[in-house]
């Protein structure tokens, strides 16, 4: 008798611990519908619910995830693409495509939604003339790069236990520079806007843009050149290269919320 009391207890216990979790989740998810964001109380808290419901909320094991106090990097960090849909078969950017780029985008610091960065390399095979790479190949990779950016962004902002499927309405590359082949090159990322949807019921659907850059490590000769057209491209409103690179091309997305998650 004593142990079917306890064992009533104990799940008397759980029973209320899930429904806390499970108000604290709906509480976080109202305020995002009104808002459009979950504040810092609010991420904290919804964090820590969806990771009492068994969630990995940091799937990637990046120190860069919002969450990364609440759940330190645990193992080697993946790549997004790894992290959340390592089925997926894009040929810019699917782990499970045989014969694809494999790009692999991973949270970066700084301030700001949507920082990925990405190490490339292209193979001479999609030259477009020997020794520069194919501009649609460039394209290819910071089209996926920049989709993932806003997912996770919007994942991020959301406090989602995976990223929301968007996919891409608009994207325009302008090329500084020739890109080389069999060369480490650097993508990276950030969210320069987010649009919600309607403010009716259900969920919002957001328009995200992002920008893109390409970027190759540099001499110091080189890299005064790249700081001076840095000053320009500032002037103009462009992104600046980071110290030691030069920038060789900037894309922009526009990338649309479908509102169903990405598939784990």
């Amino acid at each position: 008798m004593r142990r079917l009391t306890s064992l009533g207890r104990l799940a008397s216990g759980l029973q209320a611990a899930c429904s806390s979790s499970l108000a604290a989740v709906e509480r976080v998810a109202w305020a995002v519908h009104v808002r459009g964001f979950a504040s810092t109380e609010d991420a904290s808290i919804s964090w820590r619910a969806l990771q009492q419901q068994g969630v990995k909320v940091n799937p990637c094991n990046s120190p860069h995830h919002p969450a990364a106090k609440l759940a330190p990097p645990a193992g080697e960090e993946l790549s997004v693409q790894e992290a959340y849909n390592n089925e997926s078969t894009c040929f810019g950017c699917g782990p499970s495509h045989p014969e694809g780029l494999k790009l692999k985008s991973r949270r970066m610091g700084g301030a700001g939604l949507g920082r990925l960065q990405a190490e490339v390399s292209f193979d001479p095979k999609y030259c477009a003339f020997p020794g520069i790479v194919n501009g649609g190949i460039i394209s290819t990779v910071m089209d996926c790069h920049g989709n993932w950016a806003a997912a996770v962004a919007l994942m991020d902002k959301g406090c989602l236990p995976r990223p929301p499927l968007t996919l891409t309405a608009t994207m325009a590359v302008s090329y500084k520079e020739t890109t080389p082949p069999s060369t480490p090159l650097l993508l990276r990322s950030r969210v320069l806007s987010i649009k919600e949807g309607h403010h009716g019921p259900g969920p919002k659907k957001s328009t995200i843009e992002v920008e893109v850059t390409l970027s190759q490590a540099v001499d110091a000769g080189e890299a005064m050149v790249a700081a001076s057209d840095a000053a320009a491209a500032g002037a103009e409103g462009g992104p600046a290269p980071e110290p030691g690179e030069k920038i060789l091309a900037v894309g922009r997305g526009v990338f649309k919320q479908l509102g169903a998650l990405r598939s784990l």
